[in-house]
Formats: C-alpha cells, sequence, structure tokens
C-alpha cells in the first residue's frame, strides 16, 4: 500500500505523461533489442527508465529513490500497469508484489515493432493510440 503523501509527491514529480513514455520506452527496448522472450523483473524496468532520474531538473526525483520515501515505485507501478493493460506485456508469475513478480513481452510487441522503432521518445506525442499505422 503507497504512503498518500508519497503517491501525492510522485505525481508533483512525475506527469501521466511521463508514465506512457516510460512504457513506451520498454517496449522499444524490446524492439530494438529483438529481445522478446525475455523475462522481465522490476529491476529490468527500473533500468530501462533509469534516464528519467537523470534528465529531471528535480534533484528529488535522484534522491527519492534511495531512501524510504521512495516517489520512485509508485511511478513505476503506474509504467507497469500501463504495459499489462496494453497488453505489451504479461504476467508470468501470481505474486502480489510488483517488485516479485516476472513478466514477459506478448507478441504485440513484435506486431508493433516498427512503430516502436521508428518513434523516439520525444516524438510519442505525435501517436494517438497504440494502433498500426
Amino acid at each position: 500500500m503507497v504512503d498518500e503523501a508519497i503517491d501525492e509527491q510522485t505525481w508533483r514529480t512525475f506527469g501521466w505523461a511521463d508514465a506512457k513514455r516510460f512504457a513506451w520506452d520498454a517496449c522499444r527496448e524490446v524492439a530494438l533489442n529483438e529481445s522478446y522472450d525475455k523475462p522481465w523483473v522490476f529491476q529490468d524496468f527500473l533500468l530501462a527508465s533509469k534516464r528519467m532520474a537523470y534528465k529531471s531538473n528535480n534533484k528529488v526525483t535522484v534522491d527519492s529513490f534511495f531512501n524510504n520515501n521512495n516517489i520512485y515505485l509508485p511511478f513505476l507501478e503506474e509504467v507497469i500497469k500501463e504495459l499489462l493493460f496494453w497488453q505489451f506485456f504479461s504476467k508470468l508469475s501470481n505474486t502480489t508484489e510488483i517488485e516479485d513478480t516476472v513478466y514477459l513481452p506478448t507478441n504485440k510487441i513484435r506486431q508493433y515493432q516498427d512503430v516502436f522503432n521508428y518513434y523516439q521518445d520525444g516524438e510519442i506525442n505525435n501517436i494517438e493510440t497504440y494502433h498500426v499505422p
């Protein structure tokens, strides 16, 4: 259960559009590396999205990951929920804790490979939905 103060700080630091960009980055990483059969764990999503902590002008983003008031965790949970919702990743394990769950890219990423390879994260605003053009 996420503390309300942490959740509030999370969404003051990150925007909902950031969650969509991070979800895009995870799919794009799979498509670029053609690692369709490689299972992902929480740390893989963290590695795929770590650039945000360093791109941000808000030092709180970096600092918060290394203390008990981790605002990055609820953000990454939203990213993973986004990927599951769009069926780009599926859960391989039935654990309830997001940090202990194993995920697998779905065939849907392979179907959209050209889109993920073509668009950079800065261009994602040009894409209204995840439909193949």
